[in-house]
């Protein structure tokens, strides 16, 4: 019987270390796996149905037409809110309108910043990116502290409310 750590035959060692190293390749990414950051959930809250029959879900920093989320995600309790604020949000015309590809990572813990400096939770960012990337997302934005209006194809589908920005000293 040949000792374990003996190598038997010229073709021998080179299948050794084949196997090593794919025996390392799946350990390292067995490692980069389980060190990954989580990517963090929207957790849907309620569903409504706007005036033109549209349904919404919301969480309560972002609402946005259900056909974005998964049949299954969705909320069972609806609401009523206020059409006329939920529709003036959508029907805002901010001057500044921005791809999801020109956001850049953010100087707040799990955000992105736009062109025009408006900060956006990261799990809201990353939503959409998942949620629509045979869309042409859009976000349209007027300041640091007013709704976003997140647009489809030239249709408002969304709000999403910004990150407060830093402190200025």
């Amino acid at each position: 019987m040949a000792h374990p750590m003996r190598v038997a035959g010229p073709g021998a060692l080179g299948r050794w270390l084949r196997v090593g190293r794919l025996a390392l390749i799946g350990l390292l990414a067995a490692c980069a796996a389980s060190t990954a950051v989580a990517q963090e959930e929207v957790s849907w809250r309620n569903v409504f149905r706007l005036s033109d029959g549209r349904l919404f879900v919301t969480d309560g920093a972002l609402m946005i037409d259900a056909s974005f989320v998964d049949e299954g995600q969705r909320p069972s309790a609806e609401i009523t809110p206020s059409m006329q604020v939920i529709e003036g949000y959508l029907a805002l015309k901010h001057p500044d309108e921005f791809t999801l590809q020109q956001l850049e990572v953010g100087s707040l813990p799990r955000s992105f910043r736009s062109p025009s400096g408006v900060f956006v939770g990261a799990k809201y960012v990353e939503f959409l990116r998942a949620a629509g990337p045979e869309r042409s997302l859009r976000l349209r934005m007027n300041g640091a502290r007013e709704p976003i209006v997140i647009v489809s194809d030239g249709v408002a589908v969304g709000v999403v409310m910004p990150l407060a920005p830093p402190a200025q000293d």
